[in-house]
């Protein structure tokens, strides 16, 4: 069963992105999904992850070709979809980040669906290249945790290729420089393959991340360029993007968790300067960004 609504994305006001699954939900059956109203709605504030989810895990058993361009939409969207769930989670304790794990897992497979039918899809690299990453951080295997880095790695590479200044592209970037930071020697070693592990460059990484904040200014973004910085000893710029994130409107969990993080900073920040000192932090987690 297929859902779908009559008007599409170009009449979609905000205003209307609650009611648009209530329509989705009620349309005729045997109707292709409208993807444009789906879209519409996976961008809107007020997104509801859950339903998202769902009607796109419908269109998906629906499916009599898993494997030809219709296919292809509607794997990377799944992917998105399930992605997005994680924004649900409140990211303290062992247990969420389980869930956590496990959604990412889910929404990787997904996208490796839509990889294969399109290698150079920029779309189905993107969420596979965010979702295999929160993977690699997360998994306490060693081999799994390897797996899912390389998995992480072509497809950033491919974005990379593809749209280099887009600023998700642009974010992951300088996420993987963190990731390197943390990374022990054993596991670089490990990294073996088509795809080369880029060197250590904090400055270049704090290039990409400025450029993408012009662009789309995110509360995670700031987060992870603050992190940045910190490693860099630049602990003056750190204090002006921590509130400049801090100033940003929260729309998820993920956004209300990375302001909590900005608020450690800001805070020992704070404190350092009392004392006359300065120095790095290890107070934030960015695993859940």
């Amino acid at each position: 069963m297929y859902f779908a609504i009559a008007f599409k994305q170009s009449h979609l006001p905000s205003q209307i992105a609650q009611p648009i699954l209530a329509v989705l939900a009620m349309s005729p059956k045997c109707a292709p999904l409208d993807l444009a109203a789906w879209d519409a709605e996976a961008k809107s504030k007020s997104a509801d992850y859950e339903k998202l989810y769902q009607l796109m895990m419908q269109a998906q058993k629906e499916l009599t070709v898993t494997t030809d361009d219709k296919a292809l939409e509607i794997w990377w969207r799944l992917a998105k979809a399930t992605f997005m769930l994680t924004y649900n989670y409140i990211y303290e304790g062992a247990g969420y980040y389980e869930a956590i794990k496990n959604k990412a897992d889910e929404a990787s497979r997904y996208a490796s669906k839509a990889v294969a039918i399109q290698a150079d899809h920029f779309e189905a690299n993107i969420w596979l290249a965010k979702s295999a990453a929160k993977v690699s951080q997360l998994e306490l295997d060693a081999i799994k945790q390897i797996q899912s880095f390389k998995a992480f790695l072509s497809a950033l590479v491919t974005c990379i290729s593809l749209k280099p200044d887009e600023p998700r592209v642009l974010f992951l970037e300088g996420r993987l420089q963190l990731m390197l930071l943390t990374m022990s020697d054993e596991h670089k070693a490990a990294i073996t393959g088509n795809v080369a592990l880029p060197d250590q460059n904090l400055p270049l990484a704090e290039s990409k991340l400025r450029k993408a904040l012009q662009q789309q200014p995110t509360v995670p973004g700031h987060m992870i360029l603050a992190l940045i910085l910190l490693e860099l000893d630049k602990f003056a710029e750190v204090k002006q993007v921590v509130e400049k994130g801090l100033a940003l409107e929260r729309n998820t969990r993920v956004d209300e968790y990375a302001a909590n993080q900005l608020e450690k900073v800001k805070a020992f920040l704070a404190e350092e300067a009392k004392q006359g000192k300065g120095g790095p932090v290890a107070l934030v987690n960015p695993k859940n960004v």
